[in-house]
């Protein structure tokens, strides 16, 4: 699992999606944790639909910044959301049938969905929008 040390090179300095990626990670270390006890799937997927219901919530307010700073590729990044959110739903799916062996396949999909997202996606509007505050500077 992504240790506190690994998550700080993903701060971009936008305090509110800095603070909510801090809140996936957190998520992500909680599911760790319930994952551990197989038994207890209804805590898992108490967690995993704060997981879906806090991604809307996140996804749409970088939706919101993308859209205010007119940033190109605001549909491909939207796209990658709603992949993510199916998956999301498939894995509640697949708890309700209590599938320990998915629980660990959850688990490594979370994990690096939301590095790579956070590392390239995310990286790439953040990117542009201190581009454009510089060149409008």
């Amino acid at each position: 699992m992504i240790e506190h040390n690994e998550i700080e090179f993903l701060h971009f300095g936008i305090k509110s999606i800095d603070a909510q990626h801090q809140k996936f990670f957190g998520l992500l270390s909680e599911l760790k944790i319930y994952n551990s006890n197989r038994e207890d799937n209804i805590a898992k997927a108490s967690i995993l639909d704060e997981f879906k219901a806090y991604s809307q919530y996140h996804f749409e307010l970088e939706k919101r910044i993308m859209t205010r700073v007119e940033y190109s590729e605001i549909d491909k990044h939207i796209a990658q959301h709603e992949i993510f959110i199916k998956k999301i739903d498939e894995f509640v799916t697949a708890y309700s049938y209590q599938s320990a062996a998915l629980s660990e396949q959850m688990l490594l999909f979370l994990q690096k969905w939301f590095l790579v997202h956070i590392q390239e996606w995310d990286q790439n509007y953040v990117n542009f929008i201190h581009q454009r505050r510089e060149s409008q500077a």
